[in-house]
């Protein structure tokens, strides 16, 4: 999957979703932003606000753009850009209990890759030989180093996580909602020797330097 911006015509705006980086909430702000009300999952047949959305700027509902179709972001020139950054251990485990030890419904990259249930460790290692493929389309949008999603020329605001509430307050006028998508299992607490692993391999994530607050 691609990176895509979602884009908001009411407030003028467009965030670059992340894969673990509070997507699935903006999501769902995006669609009360744009519709007045919640998302509500199973409610005319959507499965859930991703399926909403759709994962293709060609099809499901919304105006949604390639990070690298420059001729139609074009079109949006007063429309703040923005992508939410997070801690890389942070980003990393969210990404091992949702999708690996505690999935709410089945992935088929993990389901196909037998990768449901496998002890840290040796994701660990499956996830050290995806990080080798140079395109970083190859690589599943979750295991995707944030610096491969985006560039500091792609938005106006690098928002930290801890902060996205504040910032969709004060420069978009729109009120956060409760974390989605947590996972609901026991939580793994990575070894001193399983972080500085995941920190090495994610090393390309600590150059980015967040802009917000100013």
């Amino acid at each position: 999957m691609g990176n895509l911006f979602f884009v908001s015509h009411k407030k003028k705006f467009m965030f670059l979703s992340v894969s673990k980086n509070a997507c699935s909430s903006l999501k769902s702000i995006l669609y009360r932003v744009e519709y007045g009300h919640e998302f509500v999952p199973g409610r005319s047949g959507n499965r859930g606000v991703h399926h909403f959305w759709n994962y293709s700027p060609y099809r499901g509902r919304g105006t949604k753009i390639d990070r690298g179709n420059k001729s139609m972001l074009s079109r949006y020139p007063d429309y703040l850009r923005f992508v939410v950054y997070r801690d890389p251990v942070d980003r990393f485990m969210s990404l091992y209990h949702n999708k690996v030890l505690w999935p709410p419904h089945p992935h088929f990259y993990y389901t196909e890759m037998r990768l449901e249930g496998l002890a840290l460790d040796p994701f660990l290692d499956v996830v050290e030989e995806a990080l080798q493929i140079r395109n970083p389309l190859y690589i599943d949008e979750h295991m995707r180093p944030q610096a491969r999603c985006c560039t500091r020329e792609d938005v106006d605001y690098i928002v930290p996580i801890k902060s996205l509430t504040d910032f969709l307050r004060d420069k978009l006028d729109v009120a956060y909602m409760p974390q989605r998508n947590q996972h609901q299992g026991v939580k793994i607490v990575p070894t001193q020797t399983q972080v500085e692993r995941i920190r090495a391999l994610y090393r390309e994530d600590y150059d980015i330097v967040p802009n917000y607050p100013e």
